[in-house]
């Protein structure tokens, strides 16, 4: 039983941790965050909030996550973190 209420947790975490950014620029936008964040979840794939026309846009299409950029960064941070986790 504690391993799946582990795993919820985690998940409620993850969740909350991968929303902090969008949260973050809807609020600086001035709009309410948690409806931006609705709308986000509403659709898949890189449907997302651009702030400077206020709209909901494919994040990709209008060149705004550039997916090479983010494997290729994503890789480079697991790199150097990796001698971290072995020193335990």
């Amino acid at each position: 039983m504690q391993r799946g209420r582990d795993e919820r947790t985690g998940l409620q975490i993850l969740k909350h941790v991968l929303s902090t950014p969008a949260r973050q620029l809807a609020e600086n936008s001035g709009e309410d965050a948690g409806l931006v964040i609705q709308e986000m979840q509403t659709h898949q794939g890189s449907w997302g909030y651009d702030a400077a026309p206020r709209k909901y846009v494919d994040l990709v299409e209008a060149g705004m996550i550039d997916p090479t950029k983010v494997v290729r960064l994503a890789s480079e941070n697991a790199a150097s973190a990796a001698p971290l986790s072995s020193a335990q």
